[in-house]
């Protein structure tokens, strides 16, 4: 893989590429501080994307990472604040149907429903957390 480092007009931008020539990933660093990441599948469709701050003392991932299937869908979809998954992620089968949610607190444990889809969009499977601990299990419809 090869590597290429490009100033333009102060943002420092990052380029990787796969032994073919194709593009497999950029990074740029902009003036306000945030750093955005992209990666791609080896057929150039995007993989992954992600914009997070770069502080002095560390690089803080704090945002939306969404990543994609090959075929460019959806895989999944989640959010970083204080380096931490917090919310609700959210994956994908690779034709767009909801494969799963989970919920995830502050401190970035499992909390309250994970539900757990098949193909045909039926729950199969949900599982209750409170702050990271598992309190109940339900099976499908």
């Amino acid at each position: 893989m090869k590597n290429i480092f490009l100033i333009i007009k102060k943002n420092i931008i990052s380029k990787a590429y796969f032994e073919d020539g194709t593009l497999a990933g950029e990074t740029s660093y902009t003036e306000r501080g945030n750093i955005i990441c992209n990666t791609y599948h080896e057929n150039g469709q995007l993989h992954s994307s992600i914009i997070y701050e770069d502080t002095e003392l560390s690089s803080k991932i704090d945002g939306e990472w969404i990543t994609y299937h090959a075929n460019g869908i959806i895989q999944e979809e989640y959010t970083i604040k204080n380096g931490y998954q917090v919310g609700v992620t959210k994956e994908y089968y690779n034709d767009g149907i909801l494969k799963s949610t989970t919920p995830y607190n502050e401190k970035g444990q499992y909390h309250g429903s994970r539900r757990f889809y098949s193909t045909k969009s039926s729950l199969d499977l949900e599982v209750q957390y409170v702050n990271g601990e598992k309190s109940k299990v339900n099976f499908g419809n």
